[in-house]
C-alpha cells in the first residue's frame, strides 16, 4: 500500500483589482472555489463550486488576503466585492480544454460498458495529434485494467473449485 496523501478537494481563490471609478464598485473583487479531486464528467457552471472565503479558510487552515474582508466595519481593512455577482463567472470551453475533456470522461467511467462506449466515441471524434491518441490509449488501457480487476478476482476464485 502506498503512503502518499492525496487531497480530497482542490481550491482556488481569485482576487481581481480594478480602478476605482464613479460606478461605486469595490476596487477588489474576490471569488473562492472548491471542488472534489476527481474527474468532472459533466460541464457544471463555475458558480456551483463557489464557497464563502471564511468557510474555505476554515477548511484549509489558511488565511487569504488578511487585509481584505467583506463588509467589515474596521477602518484599516479594505472591503472587497463578490466577483461572480458583479461580473460573469462562466466556464470558457476553448479548444485547449475541449481536447482534454474526453480524458476526464475516460477516467470517470464506472464500468466496462461505459468505458467502451466512451472510448469508441473518443476514437470516432479523432485526436488532434498522434501523441494524444497514444496517451488516451494508455489511459483507456489502465482504466480497463482497473475495471477488470474485480472480475478477474472472481474468475480466479472460481477456478480453485475446478
Amino acid at each position: 500500500p502506498t503512503h502518499v496523501h492525496v487531497p480530497t478537494h482542490l481550491y482556488k481563490v481569485i482576487l481581481g483589482e480594478r480602478e476605482v471609478g464613479d460606478d461605486e464598485k469595490e476596487q477588489y473583487q474576490l471569488a473562492a472555489f472548491m471542488m472534489q479531486n476527481e474527474p468532472i464528467h459533466d460541464k457544471l457552471p463555475l458558480t456551483d463550486y463557489l464557497i464563502d472565503l471564511d468557510e474555505l479558510e476554515h477548511y484549509v487552515g489558511l488565511e487569504f488576503f488578511p487585509r481584505l474582508k467583506y463588509n467589515q466595519e474596521m477602518e484599516d481593512v479594505v472591503k472587497y466585492g463578490e466577483l461572480c455577482k458583479n461580473y460573469n463567472c462562466e466556464y470558457d470551453d476553448d479548444e485547449r480544454s475541449k481536447g482534454w475533456r474526453p480524458l476526464a470522461i475516460i477516467k470517470s467511467c464506472k464500468d466496462l460498458e461505459e468505458l467502451e462506449g466512451v472510448w469508441k466515441a473518443t476514437c470516432d471524434n479523432g485526436f488532434e495529434a498522434d501523441w494524444m491518441k497514444n496517451y488516451y490509449g494508455r489511459q483507456y488501457y489502465y482504466k480497463k485494467k482497473d475495471l477488470m480487476r474485480p472480475i478477474q478476482k472472481r474468475i480466479n476464485y472460481f477456478r480453485q473449485f475446478q
